[in-house]
Parts: C-alpha cells; structure tokens; sequence
C-alpha cells in the first residue's frame, strides 16, 4: 500500500491530506483530511507532527510528501514563507526526522500547474472555443493574493510545468481614471506596506487580493473626496461589484484589467494556442456577479481581450475557459500528479 501526504500551506490554514495511490491506475483514494489555523503553529514541523499522530497516518505510514507552498523553493529548499512567520525548512531534512522516501517542496502555482492535464473541462466555465484545435499547451492565470500564472506543455508525453512572474506584468494607460488609479496605488501601497518599496503598479497590485481594497479606497474617495473610515476586504467589495455606484466603477475597472491581462498573458504563453485557464477570484466574479453567466462576462471583458485586429487573429486558436474550484483543491491535484509523474525518478 503506498500512501503519501499533500499539504496546502496558506497564510490562515494549512491542510494536510493523506492519500492512498494507484500509481499504475493514475489514482488517488483521500484517507484523511485535517485543516490547522497555521498562526496556531511556530513551524512546519509542529503542524506535521500534528498531523502525523493521527490515528489514519500511524495506520497507513505515508512514505511520500509533497508541500504546496506560497514561496520560491530552491533546491527543495525554501528560506522564508511568503505569508507566515515560520522559518524555513528543507526538504531533505524533513524527510530524515520524520522518516519519509521523499520530500517535495512545490510553489504554490507550479502545484497548480501540474494539475492541467488532468483539470475537468467540463465542469468549467467556457467563453471561447478554439477554432482550430488547441495543441497541449496551457496556461492558468488564478487572483488570489497576488497574481499566479503558470505555463504547462509537454515533453516527450510529460507534463512540463514552467513557472512564471507573468503576474507583474505592467498595464498601459487607456484612460485618465486608469492613470490616477495606477499613481494612486504606488502611494497607497506604499503607505500600507511600506516594504513593498513599488516603482510602478504592476498587474498583481491592481485587482488581486492585494489591489481590490486599494480599487475600492480609489473610488471611495473619488466619489466621497476622503478615504473610507474601514477598509474592506476583497470578497466584501466582490459583493459591491455593479450594485452600488462604486460598485460599478469597481468592477468596470476590473474587467478592463482582467481583460487586458488575458490579452498580455496569452500572447506571451500561447502564441500557437492552447487552453487558457482563469481561475481563483475570477471564478467568483463569474458566479456571485454574474450569476454564473458567463456570456454575460464575456461580452464585457471580450472588448479588452481583443483589443486589436492582430489579437483577434492571434487569441482565436485559443480554449478560454473559467474554473469555479478553488485553487488550493486545484494545487493539491497537482501534488498528486507531480508525484506520478516523478515517481520513476524518485526509484
């Protein structure tokens, strides 16, 4: 019987899973699920050792590990975590204290690009067909905190997955309102984190976690001349989009930049095609705001998708679909994933 563990490490939980593997079937069975408050914790280690004294895990000792983690890896190593103060750890000695075969630490987004080639299509949103058939490239574009995009293709009948900052792309100006809300970003920012230390708006600051109650301080005061007295979060703001008159700024403002994104990411990833995935807060954007009609989304965002003759020539080889499934379900299929996939390497 071979059993592993994925995890999911995010700034407020961490989630921990046990599987049972089928490796000649290319399946999976979940053992166990658990969900700890990662401030809970000092480490890591503390939470494994948690999670492994669990009656499921001294029954079916898990043999492989694979971490999902918001943070750059090097050498299966990772310094500091993006979003929780733990300190670092390594892979490899992780495996010798707890006695495990092997030890992966993945990106958080990388995790999710190994889960493409198995993602259910249609089960998703779709707001473009290709008109010639895609070629098995992907990219997944996912608004969460910041803005992820992962390029997949495959090499030799394996999944490749390349990771990217394709998120810190810069927008041009289309608008005077677009020039104000990129200046007034960098200095809201940068008075709210000061060791951003921003030189310019980037894509990620404008209509990701980070950006959206920055959106809504922008509008607020263009509306009422001063900030608002609470700021909100992200979802609470989603629930504004097109209902109250910054509502409607705010979301008229996202789409533009959504469909801008679309159009940067996907000639820069798939200039031959292929599927296009938009995933995390999008995905409830289409639902709550949209009520999950996704022509209704795509005749707003379409003007800015194609905003050119050569894009509509170019993003037409392109499958553009929308995933409603959080992103953390997505990188944990991916942990699976990448251990079939690696499995022959690891013996």
């Amino acid at each position: 019987m071979l059993t592993c563990i994925t995890s999911d490490i995010g700034g407020t939980n961490a989630r921990f899973f046990l599987h049972e593997v089928f490796v000649e079937q290319r399946s999976s069975q979940l053992l166990l699920t658990k969900i700890y408050p990662s401030n809970d914790f000092d480490s890591l280690e503390d939470v494994l050792v948690e999670f492994l004294g669990e009656k499921e895990c001294r029954a079916n000792i898990p043999r492989f590990l694979i971490l999902s983690i918001a943070g750059a890896p090097k050498n299966n190593t990772i310094e500091k975590f993006s979003n929780i103060k733990w300190p670092g750890i390594s892979g490899q000695k992780i495996a010798e204290r707890f006695n495990f075969e092997n030890v992966t630490l993945l990106n958080d987004f990388a995790s999710v690009g190994y889960s493409a080639g198995t993602m259910d299509f249609g089960s998703m949103f779709r707001l473009q067909e290709a008109k010639t058939p895609s070629p098995d490239n992907y990219v997944v574009m996912g608004a969460g905190t910041g803005l992820g995009v992962v390029y997949v293709t495959k090499v030799d009948g394996r999944l490749a997955v390349v990771s990217s900052e394709g998120g810190h792309h810069f927008q041009g100006f289309s608008s005077d309102v677009e020039r104000e809300f990129q200046l007034f970003t960098i200095d809201r920012i940068d008075e709210l984190y000061p060791d951003k230390h921003l030189q310019y708006a980037d894509t990620e600051y404008l209509f990701c976690g980070l950006g959206l109650p920055v959106m809504y301080d922008f509008f607020y005061m263009k509306h009422n001349g001063h900030l608002p007295k609470q700021r909100l979060a992200g979802q609470e703001i989603v629930a504004q989009f097109g209902k109250t008159p910054i509502g409607k700024d705010c979301l008229d403002l996202y789409m533009r930049i959504l469909g801008r994104s679309i159009n940067v990411v996907a000639k820069t990833f798939l200039p031959r095609g292929g599927k296009f995935i938009l995933a995390g807060i999008i995905g409830k954007v289409l639902q709550r705001v949209f009520d999950s009609d996704e022509e209704k989304f795509w005749d707003m965002i379409s003007p800015f998708v194609f905003s050119d003759e050569s894009s509509k020539k170019s993003l037409s080889r392109i499958d553009i679909h929308v995933s409603s499934t959080d992103l953390a379900e997505h990188a944990i299929e991916g942990c699976i994933n990448y251990l079939f996939h690696s499995l022959e390497n690891i013996h």
